[in-house]
This record gives C-alpha cells, sequence and structure tokens, in this order.
C-alpha cells in the first residue's frame, strides 16, 4: 500500500466528517431560523391584533 494514497484516503475521510458537520450545523442553524422567524411573525401579528383591536 503506497503511504501516499492511504494520507489521501484519511484525508478524504476527514474532509466527509467535516463537510458532514457542517451540514449538520447549517441544518441546525436553518432550523432555528426558521423557528425564532415563526415566533417573531407569532408574536408580531399578536402584537398587531392585540394593538388593533
Amino acid at each position: 500500500m503506497d503511504t501516499r494514497s492511504g494520507a489521501a484516503i484519511k484525508r478524504l475521510g476527514h474532509f466527509g466528517v467535516v463537510c458532514k458537520l457542517n451540514f449538520f450545523k447549517f441544518s441546525l442553524g436553518m432550523v432555528m431560523h426558521g423557528l425564532s422567524g415563526i415566533y417573531h411573525a407569532e408574536s408580531g401579528s399578536l402584537l398587531s391584533s392585540h394593538l388593533g383591536g
């Protein structure tokens, strides 16, 4: 086994892990952003209906 290919495979594996982590962080961020957006929209509509009423 060539040591260079072993290092390349290791690097590729590491890259895959980093991609997965970044994707997970991105997904979590999107979910949190969506939830906070919904929350703000709900509280905003409640506030406006309260003020209007």
